[in-house]
């Protein structure tokens, strides 16, 4: 249904001692486990960008009380800290991954902390993480 309201959560690092450079983006790894503690016992049912804009299209009702988790960028963190609390709820989440941050061979030295890896962004993706593109 079009006019249930759907709170977005956007995050960006999960780190336990974030430089400098991304403290402000930062959340704590047991601040994270516990705001997903809440949704869950609040009822929220987590849903990711691509099946929001489905169920939007179609007229396709949403589930109760749904919520859309994403992060931005790609840091390492989403993988240690973020992955296993959203698989221990079954929560879906959306990465908006910026490419040229990721590691490997086109890594263009950009990004502010510890990026993701190409494997791991894999991984995530393997995990109920919709990726797109930031």
């Amino acid at each position: 249904m079009k006019d249930t309201p759907v709170p977005i959560l956007m995050y960006h690092s999960i780190a336990a001692a974030p430089n400098d450079a991304t403290r402000e983006l930062s959340v704590g790894p047991e601040a994270f486990a516990e705001q997903m503690a809440l949704l869950g016992d609040q009822g929220f049912t987590p849903v990711d960008t691509a099946a929001l804009a489905a169920r939007w299209r179609s007229g396709g009702p949403l589930p109760e009380r749904p919520v859309l988790i994403t992060f931005d960028d790609g840091y390492e963190g989403v993988h240690r800290h973020g992955l296993p609390v959203l698989a221990k709820h079954g929560f879906a989440a959306t990465l908006f991954v910026s490419t040229g941050w990721i590691k490997g061979a086109y890594d263009t030295g950009g990004g502010l902390d510890a990026m993701l890896s190409w494997a791991q962004v894999r991984e995530l993706a393997a995990e109920q993480v919709e990726i797109g593109g930031h």
